[in-house]
This record gives structure tokens, sequence and C-alpha cells, in this order.
């Protein structure tokens, strides 16, 4: 009887054993699990610090945007990544522990073991610049971020028997030399991310502005934009008519003047062309502000998921609009005016680059100049579009009116008006599109027949 209670005993307690060592597996799992997570955090404020000291130092040795094509650019980031590791690249080794959370540090450093970093001319670089003092200054903050990422797991070495790495990282870091942001404790990671993202974005932004594009305009090109856009009202003006009178069957020649064609241009327009103006300022800005840091900046941002995701939804949006406008047009025999807004919009941006690029010397004031004509173009075919479709689907709502002339009048909505020119008023009847034209010196008055609101009938 005791024997077999005895090993009943010692099942138990090697089941328990073995609960107690899975448990203790998934622990150190998780553990390592979550230091695999901090590591990377921390890799990401090295690599900022490592960027906001690059900008600072490219500020001062060249006037234009980062290259990273060029051979000044290798020698610069080379200098950066000599100085700032420098601390980690001397040492003998590293415990454990501390490879698992300075996994930026501990790849400089077995790189420095492979490929021994040429100092004589990272000294002679960093000498002839002048850039000491930056270098210290982020190799101080290096340093800091090492310190705070190895004192997160300052307990965890102790209880496993290993050198606390916290004190020979705190004895490089010169608290002096910190920014007063971090000089004061708590010495917190989110506090070295808050300044460091603060950092790169001030010195990003003061950057760019010295190096966006520049648009060379003189007097000259001001007054030929003023006579360029008042051809164009009279153009657009033009089109529209054109375009009325090609729906209705009206030939425009014979009733339209070249006032007619201004006034329609400066009447309806006018907020065609201010709107292409902010497209095409707003076109600019992003061509201006596109490789103002970077000249690689618009090729990384294509390929980086953002510039995807915005390639995709703009081909979508676009594709779908078409789609959309031969859909509505098959079934309906309607012309949906937002889609085809859309859908030119599409168009006009594919080609609108391309054909700057390829056939102007100079293709940004080719582009900017573009942008305004096919969008004042596109935006007058749309709204024009928009009003044939007024005139010839009468809402219910509408307000009725009478047209009264010396020998006949024209009631709403049997009879709409096309257009009152300066010699002529051009009605159309609604169930046959029998176009009538009066002479305008016929026109006795125009009279609204829709009932007024009670408020306004005393």
């Amino acid at each position: 009887m005791g024997q077999e209670q005895l090993s009943q005993n010692e099942a138990s307690n090697r089941a328990l054993s073995r609960v107690l060592d899975a448990i203790g597996r998934m622990y150190i799992k998780l553990l390592f699990f979550a230091m695999r997570r901090r590591s990377r955090y921390f890799i990401r404020l090295s690599a900022k610090c490592h960027l906001a000291c690059l900008v600072e130092v490219w500020s001062k040795i060249s006037e234009g945007p980062l290259n990273s094509e060029t051979r000044f650019y290798r020698d610069a980031d080379a200098a950066i990544a000599y100085y700032l590791m420098r601390s980690s690249t001397s040492r003998d080794s590293f415990t454990s522990l501390e490879q698992k959370i300075l996994g930026w540090h501990l790849v400089a450093w077995y790189r420095a073991q492979t490929d021994v970093p040429d100092a004589r001319r990272h000294f002679n670089f960093v000498r002839k610049h002048r850039l000491a003092k930056i270098i210290r200054y982020y190799e101080n903050l290096q340093n800091y971020i090492a310190y705070v990422a190895t004192s997160e797991i300052a307990t965890l070495q102790q209880s496993f028997k290993e050198p606390v790495s916290r004190d020979e990282w705190k004895s490089k870091v010169n608290f002096d030399r910190l920014p007063p942001e971090l000089k004061d404790e708590p010495h917190r990671a989110r506090r070295i991310a808050a300044f460091l993202a603060r950092k790169v974005r001030s010195l990003r932004h003061e950057y760019a502005i010295k190096n966006y594009t520049k648009i060379d305009f003189a007097l000259s090109d001001v007054t030929s934009f003023i006579a360029i856009s008042g051809a164009m009202l009279l153009l657009l003006g033009f089109g529209r008519v054109a375009l009325f009178g090609w729906y209705f069957d009206i030939p425009f020649a014979r009733y339209f003047s070249t006032t007619d064609y201004i006034a329609s241009g400066l009447g309806e327009i006018y907020g065609y062309l201010i709107a292409a103006v902010l497209a095409a300022m707003l076109a600019f800005y992003r061509v201006a502000t596109a490789t103002a840091f970077s000249v690689q900046a618009p090729d990384l941002y294509q390929r980086s998921w953002s510039g995807r995701i915005e390639r995709w939804v703009w081909h979508f949006t676009g594709v779908s609009a078409i789609v959309a406008l031969v859909v509505v047009a098959v079934q309906s025999h309607w012309v949906d005016t937002v889609s085809l807004a859309a859908a030119l919009s599409y168009v006009i941006s594919i080609l609108l680059w391309s054909v700057s690029l390829r056939f102007f010397k100079d293709p940004l004031k080719a582009g900017i100049l573009l942008t305004v004509f096919l969008v004042s173009a596109g935006a007058t075919f749309v709204g024009t579009v928009n009003e044939i479709q007024r005139i010839t689907h009468t809402s219910p709502s509408a307000r009725h009116r009478t047209i009264q002339f010396s020998d006949a009048a024209f009631d709403e909505p049997t009879w709409k008006i096309l257009a009152i020119t300066n010699n002529f008023v051009i009605l159309r009847r609604q169930n046959d599109g029998v176009v009538v034209v009066k002479a305008r010196t016929d026109l006795k008055f125009i009279e609204d027949q829709s009932p007024l609101p009670d408020s306004t009938r005393s």
C-alpha cells in the first residue's frame, strides 16, 4: 500500500514538474518575443537618430536635396554610422540579453568585426566639414538610447546572473549635453521617441523649404497669363455656345456674336477658370515639394504601401467612373456628370505631365499652363452637359414662367428658354424639340407663374 502511494506521489510530482516546465518554457518564449518587439522599437529610435544627424549634416555640407546615389552622400552616411556606433563597435562582446534588446548595435558591432571601418577617412571627413559638434551631440543621444534600452532589461540580467549593461552605457552618456527635454528623469523610451519625432519633422521641414522647386516668373509671364486668361474665356464661351448649338441643332453662328461669347465666358465660365487656377496651384505645390527633401523620395514613396494604396485607389476610382459613365449612358440614356467629371480628371492627370515632360523644354511651366487650360475646358464641358440635361429634363419643382412677346406668349414648362443673346431670344418646345427664334426687341417681359409662399402673399 505504501509503495502504491509512493508511486502515485512520484507520478503526480512528475506531472506537476512537466506542467511547470511547460509554463516556464512558454514564459521564456513570451519574454523573448516581447524583447524582440521592444528591440524593433529601439531600432526605429536609433534609425531616427541617424536620420536626424544625416539631415543636419547634409544641410551644412550641401545645397541641394538628399541624393543617396552620390559619393558625397555615401561618405557622410558612413561617417555618421561609424561615430554614432563607436561605443558599440569598440566593445569586446555583448551579453545574451543585450544582444536581443540592442539589435542595431549588435549588427554594427558584427560588421565592424568582419569589415574594419576606415577611421582615418571618417575623421578627415568630419574635420574637413567641421561636423564635430553635430556628431558629438548625436553620438551622445545614441548612447542615451542604448542606456534606456538596457535599463529595461537590468532586472532580467540580474535574474539570469548576467552582468548589468546599464551601468556601462550610463558611463558613456554625458547627461549635461542631452537636450533639455531628456535631461531630467524619468528616462523613458517614449520621451525619446517624442523628441526625435519632433526633431526629424522640424529638420525635414526647414531643409525642404530651402529646396522647393522655384518658378522663374517675370513680369512678362504675368501679363502673358492675363492675356491668355482673357482669350481662354472667349474660347471657352464659344465652345459652350457651339456645344449648345450642336446639341439643339441651332445655327449658332447666325444668332450669336462675339459679345455673346464674352458674356457667356464672364457669366458662367469664370468660375471654372478660377477652379482650374486653384488646381494648377495644388499640382505645382505637390511637384515642388516632391523632391525638396530627397531626390529619391518620389520613387521610395511609390514603392511604399502608402504610395501603392494611393495609386490603386486613384486608378480604381478613375476606371470605376468611366465604367459608371458608360453603364448609365447605355441603360438610362443619361450622362452622369459626377462620373464624367471624375473620368475627365483621371484622363487629364494621366496625360498632363507625360505630355509636359516629353514635348516641352520647361515641363513645369508647361504643366501648369496645361493644367489651367485642360481643367477649365473639362469643367466647362461638364457644366455645359449638365446645363443641357437641366433644359431637356424639366424638374417638377422648377419655377414656371411666362415669356411674353408683342405677338405671342410662351409658357413653361411647355417651352424652355435656351438662350437670350444681344438680338435674339431662342426657345425650345419640350415635347417635340421645335426651336423658335424671336427678336429680342419684341420681348415684353418674363413673368413668374409660381405661387408665392403664404408668408409673402400679403
